[in-house]
């Protein structure tokens, strides 16, 4: 009995130590994701249909500011203390993957990688794409888009989409001679604004994609008549000649110009195409449910395609095969197959996100939810037009895309031509290369 009762006391003081220290169940994992701010709610109801099916997977989310959020998670991966999944914006990817702050998903998971990547739209494929291997699965993909407030149009005696530059320009004097905005043409010009950037691309990509840089990344563009000083000429003639656009964007970010669109401010802008959706939502604005999605104008009615995507960091990888697998599962949850693509289907039915999976437009509730506020019709046709930025790569595009855009802000100011602004920017870009 002396025996017995020794045994039970030994036990006891096991069990009570087990429980002082908090030791976790065996089997359960825990990861951590961040975001950047945008759909939480929608993003905490999908994490806990993922833990329904993985119950053996916790996941803490945190969500931190999209103007802030390549800056913070740059301390946090210095500091060592990186999450285990995280939204990566493809503009960052070859500084993130040559910092080894991220790792490979198709060297991780080759099976799902090789299984999705076929089905990916070819911008996308091509954006989350870096030296060869495929770095995650798409969350959402966009391109930007001219849109346009029919009603100002029509109002103004328009009927028909522009096609050319030059047919925008004129409908845009239309718009202004009828004392209906003083303004037509407006757009997020922000220094600050990364998308400034994106909207000068698409400009570009408009009448010829991909001819700023050679196969070596040497600038093309710094000649008279190319596509980039026809997309600078048109900005300059518009702010300075014919006074349609409107100086405000030089100090408007996205949500600025969609507001300003909505309170009837503006007629045209170049945005990403979700914003639309913003744009036309039922008491978003008076002017709600009158804007259009076109084509972009121009010869090729090109523009660009960009990508955000779910990543693994390093970190994670270095917790070994229980987090690795779990994370895995996570992506595969977020951004692919599971559910038969359920995670992308809500969040181009309920947010009009873009998603990176072509056979998707075959689903009717996708192509229902854009002709609620959008044009499915012109949507997946301007989708098979767009590309990947050129130079994006490049570890110094960053850099030189904060010089294009305060060059492009010279230019609307006066202070510089055409020329002017494509020489420097050439001369910025060599200049920046030749560093790296």
């Amino acid at each position: 009995m002396k025996h017995v009762r020794k045994n039970a006391i030994v036990l006891g003081l096991l069990l009570a130590l087990c429980m002082a220290f908090a030791i976790p169940s065996l089997g359960e994992t825990t990861l951590k994701l961040v975001m950047w701010t945008y759909g939480v709610e929608t993003v905490l109801d999908n994490i806990a249909k993922f833990e329904a099916t993985y119950p053996d997977i916790n996941v803490e989310l945190e969500d931190v500011s999209w103007y802030a959020y390549p800056e913070t998670l740059a301390m946090r991966f210095a500091s060592g203390d990186a999450p285990d999944v995280l939204y990566v914006n493809d503009a960052w990817l070859s500084s993130w993957a040559g910092s080894q702050w991220i790792v490979p998903f198709s060297e991780y998971f080759p099976e799902v990688a090789a299984e999705h990547a076929p089905l990916m739209k070819p911008y996308v494929r091509e954006c989350i794409t870096y030296d060869d291997k495929l770095w995650g699965l798409p969350y959402y993909v966009d391109t930007y888009v001219m849109m346009a407030n029919g009603r100002q149009l029509e109002e103004a005696g328009i009927t028909s989409a522009p096609t050319t530059w030059d047919e925008l320009m004129l409908q845009c004097i239309a718009v202004k001679n009828a004392g209906i905005t003083e303004y037509p043409f407006i757009g997020e010009f922000h220094q600050d604004e990364h998308s400034m950037t994106n909207v000068f691309f698409s400009m570009v990509y408009s009448n010829s994609p991909s001819s700023l840089f050679d196969e070596d990344l040497n600038p093309l563009f710094a000649v008279e008549g190319s596509a980039a000083y026809e997309a600078l000429e048109w900005l300059r003639e518009a702010a300075l000649v014919y006074e349609i656009f409107d100086p405000a964007s030089l100090a408007l970010k996205e949500i600025d110009v969609y507001k300003a669109m909505q309170g009837g401010t503006g007629t045209f802008t170049i945005m990403e195409k979700y914003t639309l959706g913003e744009m036309n939502a039922p008491g978003s604005g008076p002017n709600a449910g009158s804007f259009e999605l076109y084509l972009m104008p121009g010869d090729a009615h090109g523009t660009i395609g960009s990508a955000k995507f779910y990543a693994m960091t390093a970190q994670a990888a270095d917790k070994g095969a229980d987090v690795v697998d779990a994370v895995g599962k996570l992506i595969e949850f977020m951004g692919g197959k599971a559910n038969s693509f359920a995670t992308a289907k809500r969040w181009s039915v309920e947010n009009s996100l873009g998603f990176g999976y072509t056979h998707l437009y075959d689903d009717a509730a996708i192509q229902d939810g854009i002709n609620t506020w959008g044009n499915f019709a012109v949507e997946k046709e301007q989708e098979v037009l767009a590309v990947q930025m050129e130079g994006i790569s490049a570890p110094w595009f960053a850099e030189w895309s904060t010089s294009l855009r305060l060059a492009i802000h010279k230019l609307l100011l006066g202070d510089k031509s055409s020329m002017e602004v494509l020489e420097d920017l050439a001369s910025e870009w060599n200049s920046l290369k030749a560093t790296y």
